[in-house]
């Protein structure tokens, strides 16, 4: 075998002459003509549970034209890792358009390959990363209470990191500012118990990011203390 590289946008063609101490055998001609997969990824960033869609076109790269009816297969790997894998295959449209629709648990890349054949080269498109921002849940259990009493916020994280650190915030001068720590217990859930004067605050749950999953942060909710 011989590997091309630096190849055009063109078709080109190819003779392999065999021989053998007889001399030379017949000479077979092809032709091939190279290829580009050009793919975009919406949206970028998703919560925990939600999906993102990937799209791209298989296009012949001499006139531009979409290729249609070809197989493309969809790889991926975890952030971080060096080896891709094949999830599933699809087939592009009349136009050569083809389009997934991935839900990945944690930070994840993706891109698209198109096997070279007996008329094309393969190509592969650029990677795309997904970020999976962490799921939170938060809420007051009253949320008008009378001055210093106790008010609880709870909620829970997904997916699940047990024994991990999640924060309370409250809303001041424009910004955020944590107030407390607590850790998640084995159902991934946590509970703040505080209480407040008499006034109206803003309170959020979140978590930091880390390599797995971009960071996380609950609804923001309003606490009436009067």
């Amino acid at each position: 075998s011989y590997t091309f590289s630096g190849l055009g946008k063109r078709t080109y063609t190819f003779a392999v002459t065999p021989y053998s101490e007889a001399g030379a055998g017949p000479t077979k001609k092809a032709k091939l003509t190279t290829t580009a997969l050009s793919a975009s990824l919406a949206p970028s960033t998703i919560s925990y549970g939600g999906k993102a869609k990937l799209t791209a076109t298989l296009e012949r790269t001499d006139t531009g034209r979409g290729l249609p009816n070809k197989k493309v297969q969809l790889q991926a790997r975890p952030a971080g890792s060096t080896t891709w894998t094949t999830l599933t295959t699809g087939t592009t449209s009349s136009t050569g358009k083809i389009s997934f629709s991935r839900g990945p648990a944690r930070n994840y890349e993706y891109r698209l390959v198109f096997g070279e054949g007996s008329v094309y080269f393969g190509a592969t498109s650029r990677a795309l990363k997904v970020t999976v921002r962490q799921a939170i849940t938060g809420s007051f259990a009253a949320a008008k209470v009378k001055p210093h009493r106790q008010v609880r916020f709870t909620g829970q994280v997904k997916p699940g990191h047990p024994g991990q650190t999640v924060h309370l915030q409250y809303r001041s001068g424009g910004r955020w500012i944590t107030s407390r720590s607590t850790t998640l217990d084995e159902n991934s859930r946590y509970t703040f118990v505080f209480s407040k004067p008499a006034g109206t605050y803003t309170y959020r749950a979140m978590k930091y990011g880390h390599g797995d999953h971009a960071a996380g942060y609950s609804p923001a909710r309003k606490l009436t203390v009067r």
